[in-house]
């Protein structure tokens, strides 16, 4: 009759020896898997971040620009002219202005008319219009156009009323939106 506490002894072993042999095996195999046998931890502080990109938005910044004119006083209809930089694409966002009117007795303003123009072709790329409501008056439209690079675009404030002029104020308009760098993203053609 064999020995019950040499087998028991001997099972122990086999068992002790078979797990040893299984974690090895199970690391190898994650590793052929392309899985990591151990955890890794990442930390990206806020004092020396990751750098990251976002593969979207390649050769995106945001644009402003302002036009600022005191030479429209006296007139119904006042301009002005953005133009897109060598090698970036503008895509337009929002219009917004501050536009000073009135004058003499008898003058009355009804309607602001804004309207943008692609040049040369003075092709209408965008308009509202707005009820006067003071002698100061403020807008802001959301839109969306593009001016291609090198391409140039007029804003015109027109006021509607009983002789209606702008003063000798300053008058402001705003185009914004964000850049598109040609030469990073690249610029396709519009299609019309």
């Amino acid at each position: 009759m064999p020995n019950t506490k040499s087998l028991g002894r001997c099972a122990l072993v086999a068992l002790i020896v078979s797990l040893s042999a299984t974690v090895p095996l199970g690391q190898e195999a994650a590793a052929a898997q392309g899985r990591p046998s151990n955890p890794v931890i990442v930390t990206n502080p806020n004092t020396n971040p990751a750098i990251t990109s976002d593969i979207e938005n390649r050769g995106r910044a945001p644009y402003q620009s302002s036009v600022r004119t005191e030479s429209c006083g006296g007139r119904e209809l006042c301009e002005f002219s953005f133009a897109a930089p060598a090698g970036k694409r503008i895509v337009v966002q929002n219009v917004a202005g501050f536009v000073f009117f009135g004058g003499a007795g008898g003058t009355t303003v009804n309607q602001i008319q804004v309207s943008v123009f692609a040049l040369p072709t003075r092709n209408i790329m965008t308009g509202f219009a707005l009820p006067a409501i003071r002698s100061g008056q403020a807008f802001a439209e959301q839109t969306l156009f593009y001016i291609d690079p090198g391409q140039s675009v007029i804003v015109d404030v027109i006021l509607f009323g009983e002789s209606p002029v702008f003063t000798n104020n300053p008058q402001v308009v705003t185009l914004a939106g964000y850049a598109v760098d040609c030469t990073v993203a690249g610029c396709p053609d519009i299609v019309h």
